[in-house]
């Protein structure tokens, strides 16, 4: 059997950078739409699913963190797919430890920009979020444009 590759694209507001820089050096950007997404409270459960966002900051502290909607269920993507919602919960958590990548160059583990630290199926949403760390050192234009927000799309990648 063949490998058949899937993805989907989701548009800014389900993207939302989790550590945006605050402060006077940073007031030459503009955070404050990142700044109303990215202030979630940690006591709706729901939000991080758990995920220690402190603590994961703490260890990381040269990493972003972007909480994205990787993929909705029943959902028809741009290659013709949809996966089901027993097939994303059943596979949410494969997500986790897979490398980020910029524009599809995924033919080379080198050109990973990040990785999934946690992922997660929630049903009031009907599909996975995944919470993806960016290497803000080695790749500081690709951290910027998060968080200015003038990067605003992810797709996702599988091999079935």
């Amino acid at each position: 059997m063949g490998f058949i590759k899937h993805s989907t694209t989701v548009q800014a507001k389900d993207m939302q950078p989790l550590n945006v820089p605050v402060g006077p050096e940073c007031d030459m950007y503009s955070f404050d739409e990142f700044k109303k997404i990215a202030s979630l409270s940690k006591s709706t459960p729901s939000d991080l699913d758990g995920f220690d966002i402190e603590a994961a900051k703490k260890e990381n502290p040269d990493n972003l963190f972007v909480k994205v909607f990787a993929i909705r269920e029943d959902e028809v993507n741009d290659n013709g797919d949809l996966f089901s919602a027993g097939v994303l919960k059943e596979s949410a958590k494969s997500f986790i430890g897979v490398p980020v990548f910029v524009n599809h160059q995924n033919d080379d583990i080198e050109k990973a920009r990040g990785k999934v630290v946690h992922a997660w199926y929630d049903s009031d949403k009907g599909g996975i979020y995944t919470i993806n760390m960016v290497d803000k050192v080695a790749y500081p234009k690709l951290a910027r444009g998060i968080e200015q927000g003038y990067i605003t799309g992810t797709s996702m990648g599988a091999k079935v």
